[in-house]
C-alpha cells in the first residue's frame, strides 16, 4: 500500500539499522496495520517487518492475554507474542506462513516459515548485513558474502555486541521428523480430506477479494471444490498457450461442475516465448521446468492484476512431493526409497515450486496461498508409510486415496486424470511447450536441446544479476528415469488418455 522506512541508530556501538518495507495489505488494510511494527518493553524498542499471514493471531493473543489495537494487522502478534514469551516459543506457536525481521536491543532476529512459503535472502560479512525478500536486494552493498537463501523452518539470531561474523547462530525449529501412522488405525482419505478442508478455510482469512488458480488437474481443482463451498460466486482462472491446451479442456470441466466464475486466458507461443527474460528476472532462478512453469504463471497473475480486483489466490502447489505424485515415482525401486525422496522434495521445495509459486504472483502484487503446505497436512503426509503413497494398480494411478478422499466433489474424468505437470499442460499433445522453447533458439553442434535451453537461460540470468552466482544447487530433474529432460511427458507412466 505504501512504502515507509526507519532508521534505528544505536550511538553508542556505532551501529546503524535501516528497515524498508512495500506493503500488499491483506489484513489491517488500514494505516493501522502498517509497518514496521513498533513496540516499547521497559528498556528497548521491539522493531519488526513480517511479510507472511499469521492464521492463528486470535487465538494466539486470547491465550496469552494480549490486546491487538483495532485494524492491525495479523503480523502484529508476532513482536507482541515475543515479549511475553521470548523469540523460540514465539515462532514455534505461529500457525502460518511469514518471513520475518525482528530487532530488540543489540539482537537481530530472523525467522522463516516451516516450508519457505515466504522468501527470504541474506548476505553478509563480518560488519555488515543485508536481509531481503528478494534476492536482487541484496545487491549493490560492499558485502564480501554471498547472496543465500535462509533455509525454511530456521531462526537465525545475530549478536551486535561483536561482529556479525563471531555472533551468528542458525537453529532449526521445525523439521520433517514424525514417526509412521498405523494404517489400521487411520483411514488415509477421510484424514487428508478433513486436514485440507480445515486448511482451505483458515486460509479465507482476508479483507481482500480471493479467487483460485484451475489447470484441471487433481490439486487444484481439490482446492476449488473446497473453496466453491465456502466462497460465493467463486472466481477462476485458467491458462493456455493455445485453445486445445489439455489444461483449458480439463479446468473448463471442474469449472462448470462447481459453477464458478471461471475465466480461460489464451496466450499466443509468442509472447509466452518474449515473456521468458521477465520471468528470469521475477523468479531469480536458472532451473529449467522452473522457469518453463512460470511463464504460464506468471502471464495469468499478470492478466488477473489487469482485469480483475482479485488480490489473494489459492493452487494446489505441494501435493505432488507430500503424496509422491510425480510420475517418477511409478519407477521408484522401493516405499522406503520412495518415502526418502518425497522428503527430499519437500525440504527443497522453496528452490523450485514454492518458489515459483510466489515469485509469479507476488511480482504482480497479488497473495498465493498453498493449503497443501498447511503444517498439520505435511506432518501427516510424512507419518504415511511409502506403501500407502506410492502409484497403485488401482487405474495405475498416484495419489489413489487423495483422488478418493475428493472423487464426490470433482468430475470423473478429473479425479482419475492422469498427473500432467504446469509446464507441459499450458500446451496441446501434439507439441509440448518446452519444444516451442527449444526451437525458438538457434541452433548449436554438439549441443543437446535441454542444455541448449539451459543454456539461454543461465545467459539471461548472468546478465541481471551480478551478485548471485548459483541460485539452485542443481537443474529439478525426475529420478528413476532415462532421461535428460525434466517434462513429465518423456516419462513412460505419461497417458493423457
Amino acid at each position: 500500500r505504501s512504502k515507509h522506512k526507519r532508521q534505528l541508530l544505536n550511538e553508542e556501538k556505532s551501529t546503524e539499522r535501516f528497515i524498508g518495507f512495500h506493503r500488499l495489505a491483506i489484513n489491517g488494510i488500514s494505516e493501522e496495520g502498517d509497518q514496521p511494527i513498533t513496540l516499547q518493553d521497559a528498556e528497548n524498542e521491539v522493531n519488526m517487518i513480517c511479510n507472511g499471514e499469521i492464521y492463528n493471531y486470535k487465538q494466539l493473543a486470547e491465550e496469552y492475554d494480549i490486546s491487538l489495537t483495532e485494524g492491525c494487522s495479523d503480523c502484529a502478534i508476532i513482536p507482541s507474542l515475543f515479549l511475553k514469551i521470548g523469540i523460540v516459543e514465539t515462532i514455534s506457536k505461529l500457525d502460518g506462513v511469514f518471513a520475518f525481521v525482528l530487532t530488540h536491543s543489540d539482537k537481530i532476529y530472523i525467522g522463516r516459515d516451516a516450508i519457505g512459503v515466504r522468501p527470504l535472502f541474506i548476505r553478509k560479512d563480518s560488519l555488515n548485513l543485508v536481509v531481503s525478500s528478494i534476492a536482487k536486494g541484496c545487491e549493490g552493498f560492499k558485502i564480501e558474502g554471498e547472496t543465500q537463501q535462509v533455509p525454511p523452518g530456521t531462526l537465525t539470531v545475530f549478536n551486535e555486541s561483536n561482529t556479525l561474523g563471531q555472533n551468528f547462530s542458525q537453529t532449526k525449529w521445525w523439521k520433517l521428523s514424525n514417526p509412521h501412522l498405523n494404517s489400521i488405525q487411520i483411514n488415509p482419505a477421510s484424514e487428508v480430506r478433513k486436514l485440507l478442508i480445515e486448511a482451505t478455510e483458515k486460509r479465507l482469512m482476508s479483507e481482500r477479494p480471493v479467487g483460485c488458480l484451475l489447470s484441471g488437474g487433481l490439486d487444484s481443482s481439490v482446492i476449488a471444490a473446497i473453496l466453491a463451498k465456502r466462497v460465493e460466486n467463486l472466481k477462476t482462472f485458467s491458462i493456455g498457450f493455445s485453445s486445445d491446451s489439455t489444461d483449458l479442456k480439463y479446468a473448463r470441466l471442474v469449472a462448470n461442475h462447481l459453477n464458478t466464475d471461471h475465466s480461460e486466458i489464451i496466450i499466443p507461443y509468442e509472447k509466452a516465448l518474449s515473456a521468458i527474460p521477465e520471468v528470469i528476472k521475477a523468479t531469480e532462478t536458472t532451473d529449467i521446468t522452473t522457469i518453463r512453469a512460470s511463464v504460464g504463471m506468471y502471464l495469468l497473475s499478470e492478466w488477473i492484476k489487469q482485469n480483475t480486483d482479485i488480490t489473494v489466490l489459492y493452487s494446489g502447489e505441494g501435493s505432488d512431493e507430500l503424496f509422491c505424485g510425480y510420475l517418477y515415482f511409478h519407477n521408484a525401486p522401493d516405499n522406503k526409497t520412495l518415502e526418502q525422496e518425497s522428503k527430499r522434495l519437500v525440504n527443497e521445495l522453496h528452490l523450485y515450486d514454492v518458489l515459483r509459486a510466489d515469485r509469479t504472483t507476488a511480482v504482480h502484487g497479488l497473495e498465493l496461498r498453498v493449503p497443501f503446505l498447511d503444517k498439520k497436512v505435511v506432518q501427516f503426509a510424512m507419518s504415511l508409510l511409502g506403501e500407502v503413497r506410492t502409484p497403485k494398480n488401482v487405474k495405475n494411478m498416484e495419489k489413489i486415496f487423495l483422488r478418493q478422499a475428493f472423487s464426490d466433489m470433482l468430475p470423473e474424468k478429473v479425479v482419475w486424470r492422469r498427473k500432467e505437470g504446469f509446464s507441459d499442460g499450458v500446451s496441446n499433445l501434439e507439441k509440448p511447450w518446452y519444444k516451442h522453447i527449444q526451437e525458438s533458439l538457434p541452433e548449436e553442434k554438439e549441443v543437446s536441446d535441454v542444455r541448449k535451453e539451459e543454456k539461454f537461460y543461465r545467459q539471461i540470468f548472468d546478465e541481471n544479476f551480478k551478485d548471485i552466482r548459483n541460485p539452485v544447487p542443481k537443474n529439478w530433474m525426475p529420478k528413476w528415469t532415462n532421461t535428460d529432460d525434466p517434462s513429465g511427458r518423456v516419462i513412460e507412466a505419461f497417458d493423457e488418455s
